[in-house]
């Protein structure tokens, strides 16, 4: 539910704009034909059923979802005279456009418009992505089937999703035969990775086993990046269907944060909102592939700088426990009496677009937020019986994450992270985030980074170590991004 509402705020500048070259080609139903590449996803069989005109039908699009991390070619087939262009766009129905290019039409019949991706936008394979056309001028419509032939993805059209209906469409992976690489990450260095077979560059489809090994001292918790399945397992492979990125995550001594998934249930989200190991480690700092800076009034969305899943949407039935490494205490020394934090991607909402170039000074909130109550249970050993917050507080809802500090006096963003085992204060409400300039409202946070504070002593326990998160009736469709052990004043 919050992705649709995201992918509609999500601000004009960050829309990547990468230059597409075009190639018409001849009149057919079938596929058409592309020496020397691989085909990647279609939807060419079949009668046409429909043409839908993409003039006229505001936010008209089709899903698919990409077996390869980049594709070469999207191609559709269309009939008209005018101008169109076509945008591929991620994760969330009309998210951020990660390739466009304006293409002239003129065909009475219908054909075959292949568009060139010569930069090869970095897509991750099995996650959800839009070729979106839009039409500047003249009428343009498109060839839509009536027999939803392709079940990867719907056809969009107003923003709603279509679930009896396909447009005509066909994209292209990398070249046939070429190599993918397999890039290995170890953050930080406590520990390595031992890869199998070696050699960093293999042929399509090859599985590569990737093995932890923490060094004294440290823990290996998870991976990030192009993995699938258990990501806290320190062996797993991956399928060579792409170029991939994976990061081996350690940490040493006793972590502040969650430090693994015992269970978890299902519904979650889709892609990329549907993995429960995304809650261990700290809270997302940087999102939208690492191009935005987690802020108060922009929440995490979409991935990481690193391809990694951020958050995790819990649909109602769905539930994910976690666990420290370290028992929680009740400690009367933690700020506020606050002995721990969980953050989601809640945000205030302010007065138009906002970016990592917008001025903190200036940007005005209003006097509402954007929240999505979750109910948070706990309990000290694995056998005890959970104890939930039942009257609140809630998990992804009052306080918004803020990742990094802002430079007041230069009015720039610095490198320097706020303290994410410190609590904001929890006497403030809303209100007090009204009619104030966003570097206003961090100031409140008073070197916080945010996260919904819970207090023990509300639940009568001396001490925790399991986190249970559930999507529940009147309480669920929200987001969940981390957890952490408050550090004593």
């Amino acid at each position: 539910m919050k992705k649709l509402m995201r992918s509609r705020k999500l601000p004009a500048i960050l829309l990547t704009a990468l230059m597409l070259s075009a190639l018409l080609a001849p009149p057919a139903l079938m596929t058409p034909a592309l020496a020397a590449e691989m085909n990647d996803q279609y939807n060419s069989a079949g009668a046409i059923d429909n043409w839908v005109n993409i003039q006229t039908a505001a936010e008209v699009g089709q899903e698919f979802k990409p077996n390869f991390d980049n594709i070469t070619k999207a191609a559709v087939f269309i009939k008209g005279e005018g101008e169109v262009t076509l945008n591929i766009r991620d994760a969330a129905i009309f998210g951020t456009t990660v390739a466009t290019n304006n293409k002239t039409v003129s065909s009475t019949g219908g054909a075959w418009y292949t568009f060139n991706v010569p930069y090869n936008p970095l897509l991750t394979g099995g996650y959800t992505y839009v070729i979106e056309l839009v039409c500047t001028s003249g009428t343009v419509e498109w060839a839509q089937t009536d027999d939803d032939a392709y079940t990867p993805g719907d056809a969009v059209m107003g923003g709603v999703n279509q679930p009896d209906q396909d447009f005509r469409f066909c994209t292209y992976g990398d070249q046939a035969g070429s190599a993918y690489n397999l890039t290995v990450n170890v953050k930080p260095a406590g520990g390595t990775v031992e890869v199998s077979p070696p050699g960093g560059s293999y042929t399509p489809g090859t599985d590569v086993e990737l093995k932890a090994e923490a060094a004294p001292g440290y823990t290996f918790y998870r991976w990030s990046g192009d993995v699938s399945g258990d990501a806290s397992n320190s062996t797993i492979t991956v399928n060579m269907n792409g170029n991939k990125t994976v990061n081996a995550h350690f940490y040493s001594g006793a972590s502040p944060y969650a430090t693994e998934v015992v269970s978890y249930s299902g519904p979650l989200g889709s892609a990329p909102y549907g993995d429960p190991f995304a809650l261990l480690g700290k809270p997302a700092t940087r999102a939208a592939g690492g191009n935005m800076r987690v802020k108060l009034v922009e929440p995490a969305y979409s991935v990481g700088p690193d391809k990694e899943q951020l958050i995790t949407t819990l649909n109602q039935g769905s539930s994910i426990v976690v666990k420290f490494d370290h028992e929680v205490t009740n400690d009367p020394n933690n700020p506020y009496g606050i002995d721990f934090l969980v953050f989601g991607n809640a945000f205030f909402i302010g007065q138009g677009t906002v970016s990592d170039s917008t001025n903190m000074n200036t940007y005005m909130l209003t006097t509402g937020g954007f929240f999505e109550n979750t109910k948070v249970s706990v309990k000290l050993e694995a056998d005890d019986p959970w104890v939930t917050f039942d009257n609140g507080p809630y998990a992804d809802s009052m306080f918004p994450t803020q990742a990094y500090q802002w430079d007041r006096a230069n009015a720039v963003w610095t490198d320097n992270e706020m303290d994410f085992t410190k609590p904001v204060d929890p006497a403030l409400t809303l209100s007090d985030f009204a009619n104030i300039s966003a570097a206003d409202a961090i100031d409140l946070y008073n070197g916080s980074g945010g996260g919904t504070g819970f207090d023990l002593d509300d639940v009568g326990l001396n001490s925790i170590q399991y986190i249970k998160v559930e999507g529940l009736p009147g309480f669920s469709g929200g987001e969940i991004d981390a957890f952490s052990d408050v550090s004593p004043s």
